[in-house]
């Protein structure tokens, strides 16, 4: 009898550019992920309640709460802190480690398409 296929790896993206969202959102379901877009960090914690993401995207400069202090809120979480987590900003990946160094993947916006689903894929251990 044949093996059920294994579930979409879920990818949460934290994303205030709905545009930006919009297009990763698409480009990844288009090769198997199912992904989801919050537009806040503070939306973020309170959406990570409630689903566990096998990855999560997360911009760097996020409306209120920064993108640093999201990620430095999901790793000192129990249930979060193995979630691998892929800073995405405009900003250099220098200056981004001097604000929150404890992130797994680092893309410079606006991202590649084949570098996204490269890095996506790699930490989800699922081939795009």
């Amino acid at each position: 009898m044949p093996s059920e296929p294994a579930a979409p790896k879920f990818i949460l993206m934290i994303e205030d550019n709905c545009d930006h969202a919009e297009a990763v959102t698409r480009l990844l379901e288009l090769n198997g992920f199912r992904s989801e877009c919050v537009s806040s960090g503070e939306h973020a914690l309170k959406r990570m309640e409630e689903v566990s993401p096998d990855l999560i995207l997360l911009d760097f400069t996020l409306p209120g709460m920064s993108g640093a202090d999201v990620g430095k809120a999901l790793r000192s979480a129990s249930d979060t802190a193995d979630v691998p987590i892929v800073m995405g900003s405009g900003m250099p990946e220098w200056v981004i480690r001097e604000s929150f160094a404890d992130f797994d993947g680092f893309l410079a916006k606006p991202f590649d398409p084949e570098d996204l689903l490269t890095v996506v894929a790699k930490l989800t251990d699922q081939a795009a």
